[in-house]
C-alpha cells in the first residue's frame, strides 16, 4: 500500500501546528459526514448508481465540508462535469477558480467518482481496462499545469494524490471522518482556503514541498560561524531580540535546560567553538578584526566569514549585548569546581581570563546619527518627520514599517492602519514571517486607538477587520513554514507581553530598593557595596525601550508604558537625591524619554521642590538642542529678514488633535524639566531667537502650557537677555486680547523677570501700555481685570507708568477688584495709604468675616477664604487696621479674632488646630513663634497625641525662640 503523504513523522515540527489548528462549525460539518456514513451503512450507496448520487456527494463533502462554494454568481471554486482543454473528456468535478468566463478558469484539483460497488484500483470493465486512479491522472494532465491534485472516491473512500506522484496518497475511510481528530486533519490539509491558493503556494503546496524535500547527504557539522549566523539569521526582521533568550539558544546554550546567561550587556556561554571563535577575532576602532591565522581557517569552511561576523555582532549589538564571555573547557571548570556550593553551568559563574575562559567586547561603530523617523521623533525634529510621512503619503512603493510606525507616533492611526494592511496583504508574508507577524500585531493594537479616536464612516469597517485578526492563528498555522520552534516561542512572548511583565516587575523592585536606599542615608546610616541600584533600573528600561522602537511595536502611547516610564524616571529622581551614594547626574536619553512620555502634573510631583537636577554636559547641550530644534519646527522664517510664519508642514499635522495634545505635552514638559534643573548662565543664547519666532507664530498652546514656560521666567529670567525678554513681552502682549487667559501668567512673569533680573531696564512704549489697557476690558460685559498686567507697572518709563496708572485707578474707582488691589498692595506696588483704596478694600472684606475657615476632628475646613488671605497679607505687610475698620467685622468667630490680632488674643480660647490654617504662610509663623501661649499648646498637644503636622510646626518655628510677648513683632501699632 503506498505511504500516506502527511504523517506525524513526516511533519515533524509543524505537526504541533496541525495540533493546536481550531475549525468553526466542526460540529456541523460532522453531522453532514455522519448523514452520509448512515446511508453507507443501510446500503443505501451500495444500491445506487454513480449518477444518481455523485452530485450530493460532490456538493456534502467539498462544497459544505471542505467549503468550496458553487453558489455565487460571479466566481465559484468548485465546478462539476467540467470539460478538459485537450480532449473534451470530462471528469466529474474540478476545484480551482471559475467564473463566467471560461478562458479564465483555473484548475487545481479534479475530482473523479465512481459508485460504492467499484473499488478505486480495479479496472473498469470497458475498452482499455483502465483503473478508477488511471481514468482521473489522465483528466489532471489535460488541465493545464496548475492542476496540483488528483481526488478519486467511490463513497466509502476518498483519495488525495499529487498529480505527479502516485506512489503516495492521504486517504481517508468515510466512516473514520465521523472522528474529530481524523476530521479535523481532513480540514486542516484540504479545507478550501488551505487547499487551494491564488497567487501564491497554498498552505497544504508548503507541507507537500516539507515532506518531499530530500535530505542533504551531508551531515558535517556546520561550523560554530556559520551555526551562531543562521542561529541568529532566523529573527531576522526583529531589530531587537531579548538577549535573555538569545542566550538561552543553540549555540550560545549547549545545554539540555533553560540558562540564566546573560547579565548588563554580556552574554555568557561555555561552548568551547564560541571560546575559540572569539579568541580569533579582535575588534578594533569598532571594526571586526580577523586574526590572520583564524582567518586562514575559516577562508575553507565559511563562505564570506567577515560579513556573517560583522552581521553576527551588529545583530547582538541591536539586542542590547556588547560583550562575549565564553569559557574554554567547561568540564576542566566543573571539575576545578566540583567542591564549590552552589556552583552550577546554568548561571554566569567568575573565570579566570586566558586561563579558564576570554572575555571580548563586541561593541561596533554605530552611526553617529539617524534619520528614521522614530529618530527624528525622538529627538524633536517634528518636520523632518512629517516631511518623510507627507513624501509617502500615497506613494504605496515606499511603504514600510518605518511609514507606518512613524503615522502612529504621529497619532494618524487611521493611516497607520492604511499602510499596515498593506504591508500585510502585499509585502510582508512568504520569507518575511516575523515582519508580518509585527504588522498583524501592529494591527491589533490600533483596535482602541482607532475605536476612540476616529470617527469618519469606515470607523466600524476598519475596527471590524482588526477584531478579525487571531494573532495565535498566524503564529501556530499561517506561519508555520516561515519560522521554526524557538523563533515560535519568542513570538508567542511578544503576544503575551512577557518581557514587559518582567521589566515592569524588576522596575517596581528596584523602587523599592532606591527608596529604602534613601532613606537609610536620610536617618544617616550607610552601606557597604551593592547594586549600583542607578544602572540597574535604567537598563531595565533600556531593554523595553530597544523592545518597543526596534522592533517598532505599537506601545508607548498607552498609559502602561507612560507609567513605566514614569516610574523609571521617579525611581532616578529618588536615588539622585540620595546623599553619597545616589546618581551624580542625568544623561540626556531618560531626560528626554520624561518630556516625551509623562504626563504633564505627573512629572511635577516626581520632580517636587526639593533639590533641582543636574544634568551632565553633554546630556544639556542634547536637551537645549532638542527644545531648539522643537521649536523651530513650527515656524518658517520670512525672505529678507521678514517675520516668521508658520510652518504649512506643521500646521497641517496639527489639524490632528491627538498629535497637538502630545506636541503640547512635550512643550510644557521642557520647561518643567529646566525649571527644577540645574543650568549655566549662558546655556539658552541658541534658543531665544526660536523662541521669540515660536510665540509669535505658535496657535495650538493653552493656557497651560504657556504657564510652564511662565514659571520658568519667573524663576530662572536671568538665562534670558533682558533684549529677548523684552521683546517676547510685547509679542505676547500684542497677540494677547480680552477674554483670553492664553498669556496672562507670562505677561506678569515675564514683567517680573525684567524687574528682578534688569530693573534698570524702562520700556518706553506708550502703544504698548494702550494694548496693555485695552486687553484688560472686555468688550461684551464692561469687565476690567489687570490682575496680570499690574506688574507692567515695575517695568515701564515715566509716562508709560502713569497712563497704566490712570487706567488701574479709573477702574478701582469705578469698582474695587479685590484681587487686583490685594495684588498691588502684596507685591509693594501700590501703598496702602494710597487714596482711599483701603478703606473700600476693608469694607468689601468685612462682608465676608465669621466662619469662613472652620475646624472639625482636628482637620481645617475652608468654606471661603477671603478674611484670611486678607489677614494673613496685613501681617506681612505690617498693616494695622484702624478702630474704624475694625469696627467693620461683625460676627467674627474666635479663629477670625485672633486672626486679625493674635498679639491681644485671649489665649484661653486658643486652639492649637488654627495652627494648621496658616502653617504654611511663613512670615505669619515667624511672628507667631514669640508667643508663649501658643508654643505651650502645642507641646501639650504633642503630648497627648503625636500629630506630624504640629511637630513639623513646633521645630521649624517654637523651639529655640523667645517667647517674651513685649518682644514680638506682632503688636498693636
Amino acid at each position: 500500500m503506498p505511504e500516506q503523504i502527511f504523517s506525524k513523522e513526516s511533519l515533524g515540527q509543524h505537526y504541533s501546528t496541525f495540533q493546536s489548528q481550531y475549525f468553526p462549525q466542526l460540529n456541523e460539518k460532522r453531522e453532514i459526514i455522519s448523514e452520509w456514513i448512515a446511508e453507507l451503512r443501510s446500503g443505501k450507496l451500495n444500491s445506487l448508481k454513480e449518477e444518481e448520487v455523485k452530485s450530493r456527494f460532490v456538493t456534502a463533502i467539498f462544497g459544505e465540508v471542505l467549503e468550496f462554494n458553487c453558489g455565487n454568481s460571479r466566481s465559484w471554486s468548485l465546478r462539476e462535469e467540467m470539460k478538459t482543454r485537450v480532449d473534451l473528456t470530462k471528469p466529474d468535478a474540478a476545484l480551482g477558480y471559475f467564473s463566467k468566463d471560461k478562458r479564465l478558469d483555473d484548475v487545481r484539483a479534479i475530482i473523479e467518482i465512481k459508485d460504492a460497488n467499484t473499488e478505486l484500483e480495479d479496472k473498469q470493465k470497458r475498452p482499455g481496462g483502465k483503473t478508477t486512479i488511471d481514468q482521473a491522472f489522465e483528466y489532471a494532465s489535460k488541465m493545464g499545469g496548475k492542476c496540483k491534485w488528483v481526488i478519486v472516491s467511490n463513497f466509502k473512500e476518498i483519495r488525495i494524490y499529487p498529480s505527479l506522484d502516485r506512489s503516495r496518497y492521504q486517504q481517508y475511510k468515510l466512516e473514520d471522518l465521523e472522528d474529530f481528530d481524523t476530521l479535523r486533519e481532513f480540514l486542516f490539509f484540504f479545507q478550501h482556503s488551505r487547499f487551494i491558493a491564488s497567487g501564491r503556494k497554498s498552505k497544504t503546496d508548503r507541507y507537500y514541498e516539507f515532506v518531499t524535500e530530500k535530505i542533504p547527504s551531508s551531515l558535517e557539522q556546520e561550523h560554530i560561524v556559520d551555526a551562531v549566523y543562521h542561529s541568529l539569521k532566523r529573527f531576522d526582521g526583529f531589530g531587537f531580540v531579548d538577549p535573555n533568550y538569545l542566550a538561552s539558544l543553540y549555540p550560545f546554550n549547549i545545554l539540555d535546560e533553560y540558562v540564566w546567561h546573560y547579565d548588563h550587556g554580556t552574554l555568557f556561554t561555555i561552548n568551547p567553538d564560541l571560546f575559540y571563535m572569539m579568541a580569533g577575532i579582535d575588534i578594533v576602532d569598532g571594526e571586526v578584526i580577523v586574526k590572520a591565522a583564524y582567518s586562514k581557517l575559516l577562508e575553507s569552511s565559511v563562505d564570506n566569514y567577515q560579513d556573517k561576523i560583522t552581521w553576527i555582532f551588529k545583530f547582538l549589538n541591536n539586542s542590547n549585548i556588547s560583550q562575549i564571555d565564553a569559557i574554554k573547557d567547561y568540564q576542566a571548570v566543573k571539575k576545578a569546581r566540583s567542591s564549590t556550593i552552589g556552583f552550577s553551568f546554568t548561571h554566569s559563574f567568575y573565570f579566570e581570563e586566558n586561563e579558564e575562559g576570554i572575555s571580548k567586547s563586541i561593541a561596533l561603530k554605530t552611526p553617529d546619527s539617524c534619520d528614521c523617523i522614530s529618530c527624528n521623533f525622538r529627538n524633536f525634529n517634528f518636520r523632518r518627520a512629517f516631511e518623510k510621512l507627507k513624501t509617502a503619503r500615497g506613494d504605496q512603493y515606499s511603504y514600510d514599517n518605518e511609514i507606518a510606525y512613524g503615522n502612529y507616533l504621529a497619532a494618524n492611526y487611521k493611516e497607520a492602519f492604511n499602510v499596515y494592511k498593506y504591508l500585510d496583504r502585499y509585502k510582508y508574508k512568504e520569507d518575511k514571517g516575523i515582519a508580518y507577524f509585527l504588522t498583524k500585531l501592529n494591527l491589533k493594537s490600533l483596535h482602541n486607538l482607532i475605536r476612540n479616536h476616529y470617527h469618519l464612516s469606515d470607523r466600524d469597517t476598519v475596527i471590524k477587520a482588526i477584531k478579525s485578526i487571531d494573532i495565535d492563528a498566524i503564529i501556530h498555522d499561517e506561519l508555520d513554514f516561515e519560522i521554526d520552534n524557538d523563533v515560535r516561542q519568542y513570538l508567542i512572548q511578544v503576544k503575551e507581553d512577557r518581557l514587559i511583565g518582567r521589566i515592569k516587575n524588576k522596575i517596581k523592585t528596584s523602587n523599592k530598593s532606591i527608596e529604602k536606599l534613601r532613606r537609610l542615608y536620610d536617618n544617616h546610616g550607610q552601606q557597604t557595596g551593592g547594586l549600583n541600584l542607578a544602572q540597574e533600573i535604567a537598563e531595565h528600561y533600556f531593554e523595553l525601550y530597544l523592545h518597543d522602537n526596534r522592533n517598532f511595536i505599537i506601545h508607548d502611547v498607552f498609559s502602561d508604558y507612560q507609567e513605566m516610564v514614569k516610574e523609571v524616571f521617579e525611581g532616578l529622581v529618588n536615588n539622585f537625591r540620595t546623599a553619597k551614594v545616589g546618581l551624580p547626574s542625568f544623561n540626556a536619553f531618560f531626560i528626554k524619554e520624561a518630556i516625551i512620555h509623562i504626563p504633564s502634573e505627573d512629572l511635577k510631583l516626581v520632580l517636587g521642590d526639593s533639590r533641582t537636577l543636574k544634568i551632565d554636559e553633554k546630556g544639556l547641550s542634547e536637551l537645549i538642542l532638542g527644545l531648539e530644534t522643537y521649536l523651530k519646527s513650527f515656524y518658517t522664517q520670512g525672505a529678507m529678514a521678514f517675520d516668521p510664519h508658520p510652518c504649512d508642514l506643521m500646521t497641517e499635522f496639527l489639524l490632528n488633535d491627538n498629535l497637538k495634545q502630545k506636541l503640547r505635552r512635550i512643550f510644557t514638559n521642557f520647561f518643567v524639566i529646566l525649571n527644577g534643573s540645574e543650568l549655566p548662565d549662558d546655556i539658552l543664547s541658541s534658543v531665544e531667537k526660536p523662541l521669540l519666532n515660536f510665540i509669535r507664530t505658535e496657535n495650538f498652546l493653552y493656557w497651560f502650557n504657556i504657564e510652564a514656560l511662565a514659571n520658568f521666567i519667573k524663576k530662572k529670567g536671568n538665562l534670558f537677555s533682558s533684549k529677548i525678554l523684552q521683546e517676547v513681552l510685547e509679542v505676547v502682549i500684542a497677540r494677547d486680547k480680552p477674554n483670553n487667559n492664553k498669556y496672562e501668567r507670562l505677561v506678569e512673569s515675564l514683567c517680573r523677570a525684567l524687574h528682578q533680573f534688569y530693573p534698570e531696564l524702562k520700556i518706553d512704549n506708550l502703544g504698548l501700555v494702550s494694548k496693555s489697557i485695552a486687553n484688560c476690558h472686555s468688550m461684551s460685559n464692561g469687565f476690567i481685570n489687570f490682575k496680570y498686567y499690574i506688574f507692567l507697572l515695575n517695568v515701564l518709563d515715566e509716562p508709560g507708568r502713569q497712563q497704566l496708572i490712570r487706567a488701574i485707578d479709573q477702574s478701582l474707582e469705578k469698582e474695587l477688584n479685590i484681587v487686583v488691589y490685594e495684588d498691588l498692595l502684596r507685591h509693594r506696588i501700590y501703598e496702602y495709604r494710597y487714596k482711599d483704596y483701603f478703606n473700600h478694600y476693608t469694607t468689601s472684606i468685612s462682608k465676608y468675616s465669621g466662619g469662613g475657615v472652620t475646624f472639625l476632628n482636628d482637620e481645617v475646613e475652608y468654606s471661603n477664604v477671603t478674611l484670611l488671605n486678607a489677614a494673613l497679607m496685613c501681617h506681612n505687610l505690617d498693616i494695622t487696621l484702624t478702630s474704624e475698620q475694625k469696627e467693620l467685622f461683625t460676627g467674627l468667630t474666635e479663629f477670625d479674632i485672633w486672626l486679625l490680632e493674635p498679639a491681644v488674643f485671649n489665649y484661653d480660647a486658643f486652639e492649637p488646630v488654627w495652627v494648621k490654617a496658616v502653617m504654611h504662610h511663613t512670615n505669619f509663623m515667624k511672628k507667631l513663634a514669640f508667643i508663649e501661649p501658643i508654643r505651650l499648646a502645642l507641646e501639650h498637644k504633642l503630648r497627648e497625641d503625636f500629630v506630624q503636622e504640629y511637630s513639623d510646626a513646633y521645630t521649624k518655628y517654637f523651639v529655640g525662640h523667645k517667647t517674651v510677648s513685649e518682644e514680638s513683632p506682632i503688636t498693636n501699632k
